[in-house]
Parts: C-alpha cells; structure tokens; sequence
C-alpha cells in the first residue's frame, strides 16, 4: 500500500514508544511526508484535544490504514420515473 502526501490515514494499531502508548489505534491523522522507501511522517490529531498535534516519523504501511471519504455521487443510479 503506498500512501501519498495529504492523504487522510488512522493508525492501524497502538503506536508505542518505550512501554507508554504514543498513538492510539483509530487515532485520525494526515501523511505530511512520503519517502520512496515506505516510511511516512504522519500528523495526529488526538480526539480527546482539539489543539494539539503529534508528529510521529519513520511510519510504516503497516502501522496506518487509509480514511476512506464518504462518496459524494451516489452508488446507484437513480430510477424514479421523469
């Protein structure tokens, strides 16, 4: 899975630092970097904060999962009589 700059992005699982909990799995964040070997710097948003922000570099795939947005057409078409 290759994610691309802006892209909207959770983490997949707990992200850790020593033994405390750094991210939380479900935590909502932005890829701010992409490198060609995979590694992504991701900015989180904390749920429980609005103001802050926790930049966490050397990401992997498998430590995000894309954001999937809403459709903004509808899926099927529509088949009311004119």
């Amino acid at each position: 899975m290759s994610l691309e700059e802006l892209t909207p992005v959770a983490a997949a699982r707990d992200l850790k630092r020593g033994r405390d909990v750094l991210i939380r799995q479900g935590t909502p964040g932005v890829v701010t970097r992409a490198r060609w070997l995979a590694l992504y710097t991701v900015e989180f948003r904390p749920v429980d904060d609005v103001d802050t922000r926790v930049t966490v570099r050397g990401l992997r795939s498998r430590d995000l999962r894309p954001i999937d947005a809403p459709p903004t057409m509808p899926t099927q078409p529509d088949r009311r009589a004119p």
